[in-house]
This record gives C-alpha cells, sequence and structure tokens, in this order.
C-alpha cells in the first residue's frame, strides 16, 4: 500500500490530501489523478465535488462510463459503493487497479478486459494449509501475500512494456536496415 500512497503523493492534486479514503470518495481527486498522467481522456467540468452519496455515485459512474471503459475495465457497482462509503482499502485496490490500467493504457499495452475490481479473496485458515509460523500473526502473512501479489502485477506490467518497446525496436531496426539496403549501402 505504500507505493500506492506515494503515487499519490507524486500527483499534484488541487485539493490537498488528508484522509485517502475520504479523500477520494467523492471521485474528483481520481479524475485529476488520471488526467495529470493522460490529460486527453478526462474532462474535469464533469466531475464536482460532492458531500451526498448520490452525487458521489455519479461522479464514480462518470468515470467508469466516459473514462475506465476507454481504458478497458469498469467497477462493479459494489466497488463504487465501497469507495463512496469509505470503506477501508476499497480505495487502495481501485487506485493499485487504475495505477495498472494507466501504465497499460499510456504504453498501448493489450491487456484482457475488466469488468470490476476483484473482492478481496477471502481469508484462508493458514493453520489448516500446515505452515503456521507463530511469530508472524496472520494479518501479517495475508498483508505479505498481498504485497506479494502486488509487487508480481507490477513486474508483469513492466515486463509487458518492455516486450512491447522491444517490438518498436525491432521494428525501427528492420526499416532501418531496409532503407539501407535500399541505398545500397548494406
Amino acid at each position: 500500500m505504500q507505493g500506492i500512497y506515494e503515487w499519490i503523493d507524486s500527483i499534484p492534486l488541487t485539493r490537498p490530501k488528508k484522509n485517502i479514503t475520504r479523500d477520494f470518495a467523492d471521485g474528483v481527486p481520481m479524475a485529476e489523478a488520471i488526467k495529470f498522467f493522460v490529460p486527453g481522456l478526462v474532462d474535469m467540468h464533469n466531475y464536482v465535488p460532492a458531500h451526498s452519496v448520490k452525487q458521489k455515485i455519479g461522479n464514480w459512474n462518470t468515470l467508469n462510463v466516459k473514462v475506465f471503459k476507454k481504458m478497458g475495465f469498469q467497477l462493479a457497482p459494489q466497488d463504487i459503493e465501497a469507495v463512496v462509503n469509505c470503506v477501508p482499502d476499497a480505495i487502495e485496490r481501485v487506485l493499485k487497479l487504475v495505477q495498472i490500467k494507466i501504465e497499460e493504457f499510456k504504453f498501448g499495452i493489450e491487456s484482457e478486459p475488466v469488468r470490476m475490481v476483484k473482492p478481496p479473496e477471502p481469508r484462508v485458515d493458514l493453520q489448516q494449509m500446515q505452515f503456521e509460523n507463530p511469530r508472524m500473526p496472520t494479518d501479517t502473512r495475508e498483508e505479505s501475500i498481498q504485497n506479494m501479489r502486488e509487487t508480481i502485477e507490477i513486474l508483469e506490467l513492466k515486463v509487458k512494456k518492455l516486450e512491447h518497446m522491444l517490438k518498436i525496436k525491432d521494428n525501427k531496426v528492420e526499416t532501418l536496415t531496409k532503407r539501407l539496403a535500399d541505398a545500397g549501402l548494406y
């Protein structure tokens, strides 16, 4: 989660950041964050700072239809409600997904469409799996597993970006080699 907080801190938002769960509830900072990375994708006049649940949901639905859909995913209504109602860790899950999707969108990386943010996986009773570590509480193990999953997602995204860049480089080399051959220099 620290990586998500650092990512958000790197974005110049119009409102000061106090409590990420409440700050993002109306969707305006999310629109600003996406606009920062992909300026042509977001029209800020569509998003109004809101206090009512109805208007907050309206802002998120607008993001869902006008922005997220273009980026290749959409949030499920229950995920929007969780963010609007400030459910713990809901905005962090959405921010992680959006961070990944922004990178994919910026670099033109195609991925399988995502219709919703996955709900948190049910807790597994690690004691039944015969690898209990009495020095490490279950919550810490689960946090560690989640952090590892997030790291894997980021690394997979980086691999996709590098593969994409390699294809671009190969195409450029091929084009330049062809030009040299056409000019009789190769």
